[in-house]
Formats: C-alpha cells, sequence, structure tokens
C-alpha cells in the first residue's frame, strides 16, 4: 500500500511518522528505522519502528546502534575544526606539510591540497581509489585541487592521517577524547565496541540480511561512526547550542565558518532546493530558509540522513538497517518544507 503524499514541516514529523513509516517500510522492505527529532536546539523526542535483523525479530530500541555511514564527516569536521582555533593546523595550509610526507607519490599536484579543500569536497581526489579504499595503489586526482566539485572519502582518509599525526593519537581515541565523551555520547564510537549488542544488522535492498558484512576494528573519518540517532541529536544540539564557552565547542565565529556556504556544488538542486558546501555539512537553501544536513550510505546495507535549521533550532536524525532505506529516505526529503 502506497503511502499518502503528505507533506510536512519539522515540528509535525512525530505525529505524521507514526502512520507514514509502517506503510513505508513495508513497501521498500526496511526491517528497521530509527529516529530523533531536536526542538528548540535539545533532543525532544525519538521514534523507533521494526526489527534490528530479519533473522533475530528483536524489535529497533532507543539504544539501537546503526552505522551513520557518511555522517560521519561533519561529526570528525567539527573537531576537526577545533584544532584549527587552537592553531595547530589552518584550513589553507597544504596538508603534505603536516604529513611531513606526499600522499601521492610523484604526483606534485596533490600538494596544493588544504584541509577547507577537504571539507568541501573541492580536493579533486575521488571517492575512493579504483581498486578500492585498502589498496596499495594511490589514488588518481581529478583535477587541479580548489578548482571543482568531486565528493570524496578519499580526501577525508587523508585529512584524518593529518589529524593522528598531528594529535599522536589514533582517530578513534581522540575523538572520544576531544568530543564524544565530554558531550555524553556513550553509545557512540568510530570502532566497533563489544557493549554494542544492541546493534542492527545490514539488509540489502531486497531486505535480506548481509551475513558477510565485518565490523570496523580501524577508525575512518569518512564512514565508520556506530551512533544511535539520539547521541547524533546530541551532536547537532551542539552545533545549534547558543553558549559557546564549554572546552569542546567551537567558537561563534569558527562555527559560523563551518555553517557558511564556501562551494556551490553542481547539480545544485537537491528536493527542490539549491545546494552549497560548508565545512563538513551540504546546505539546502529555499527562498525563505537554509538547512544544514548530511545523508549516508555504507554498501548495500545502510542509509541514514539528517537535518537541520539554524534559525528555528529544529531537526532531526534518521537511521535504517538496509539499502533500501535510501528510498524511504527519499520519502520523507520529498515531504518535508
Amino acid at each position: 500500500m502506497n503511502a499518502p503524499p503528505i507533506k510536512f514541516q519539522l515540528s509535525e514529523m512525530p505525529s505524521l511518522l507514526d502512520s507514514l513509516l509502517p506503510d513505508l517500510m513495508r513497501q521498500y522492505q526496511v526491517p528497521g528505522v530509527s529516529l530523533a527529532g531536536i526542538e528548540d536546539g535539545n533532543l525532544a523526542w525519538t521514534r523507533q519502528f521494526g526489527v534490528r535483523s530479519i533473522e533475530t525479530r528483536q524489535a529497533v530500541t532507543v539504544n539501537t546502534i546503526f552505522e551513520a555511514c557518511s555522517m560521519t564527516k561533519p561529526l570528525f569536521a567539527y573537531a576537526m575544526l577545533k584544532l584549527v582555533e587552537q592553531q595547530i593546523i589552518d584550513l589553507d595550509v597544504p596538508l603534505v606539510q603536516y604529513l611531513g610526507r606526499p600522499y601521492i607519490e610523484n604526483e606534485p599536484l596533490h600538494q596544493k591540497i588544504t584541509a577547507r579543500m577537504v571539507l568541501t569536497h573541492t580536493s579533486g581526489l575521488p571517492n575512493w581509489r579504483p581498486e578500492g579504499r585498502d589498496s596499495e595503489v594511490p589514488p588518481v586526482l581529478h583535477f587541479e585541487p580548489g578548482s571543482d566539485f568531486m565528493y570524496s572519502g578519499e580526501g577525508f582518509w587523508f585529512l584524518q592521517r593529518v589529524v593522528e599525526h598531528l594529535t599522536g593519537a589514533p582517530l578513534d581515541q581522540w575523538l572520544d577524547a576531544q568530543l564524544l565523551c565530554p558531550l555524553g555520547m556513550h553509545r557512540s564510537s568510530l570502532i566497533w565496541r563489544d557493549d554494542f549488542d544492541d546493534y542492527a544488522a545490514g539488509h540489502n535492498k531486497n531486505g535480506e540480511i548481509e551475513v558477510e558484512h565485518k565490523p570496523f576494528t580501524a577508525p575512518n573519518a569518512a564512514f565508520s561512526l556506530y551512533i544511535t540517532p539520539s547521541d547524533y541529536a546530541i551532536f547537532i544540539a551542539e552545533v545549534l547550542k547558543a553558549d559557546r564557552s564549554a572546552a569542546y565547542s567551537l567558537s561563534e565565529a569558527m562555527l559560523s565558518q563551518m555553517l557558511a556556504a564556501h562551494f556551490e556544488a553542481p547539480h545544485n538542486v537537491s528536493y527542490g532546493k539549491r545546494t552549497r558546501r560548508g565545512l563538513g555539512w551540504m546546505i539546502l537553501e529555499t527562498e525563505n530558509t537554509t538547512y544544514h544536513g548530511h545523508g549516508g550510505a555504507n554498501r548495500d546495507m545502510f542509509r541514514c540522513v539528517c537535518q537541520f535549521d539554524v534559525k528555528t533550532r529544529q531537526g532531526f536524525v534518521l537511521m535504517t538497517n538496509a539499502g533500501s532505506g535510501e528510498n524511504l529516505r527519499e520519502e520523507i526529503l520529498s515531504r518535508l518544507y
């Protein structure tokens, strides 16, 4: 049964989701969905639907861990910008100067890549090298850094190497200490933890469980975040809060830089909105409002999205445990606003 073509505002989401999502989950064969909502800059509501696994039939709960996929990138960017404030790294200094060695041998052009270019996906690096992200074969630069747009997980991997070199710690340990623990995001990690017993198994687009998927045991700034929607909403609340005095918080000036539009992406209409890139965020612009957000997709198993309005201090986080969650996600986004 097709869901009715309901249009709604962020503030109307909780009640409408109760009637909308069960039909969408059946239509697109999505086993489990979890959401968290932000109102007045704070975590205000949660919703859980379906099961963690079609095999165990255990229900999704507020504590169920999902893969945040590419929604890892804004969280990493926020923590990294604190290093900019501390003058440990500069947004516009080539990253190889911090790394102390080439990232790509025999490719002088890549020595122009900066943190700002990575965060706006203008580095010229591909999403991942053709032979796979773990390949020894180096990536190929597609254009002069800073001159064009190409979504790039590889760029975040490059920047991760620089951050780990500068901090002297593995990224997961550094992020835990700098942001996750201080914010009370205790159901979050860049690597698998044995206490993630309430974990949502990944399913393909036919709703079948992916049995070969292995947990992430090494951190990756581009995609390896394990988290609940509620914990991710805590991070968005941190971005939205007026008090910037906490040691882990970005200053108002730095946060403004993060949220500002630095580059207008090609194919710049998404869900009927103009799209630009901030430092780690996608920016969606309508005639009256600007929304920030990010989506995520890990293989054929997890799909997620977050979005928030800086002015109204409202937002939401949606996570699913199936590749077909992409269709559900697009349905929800197309009905907003």
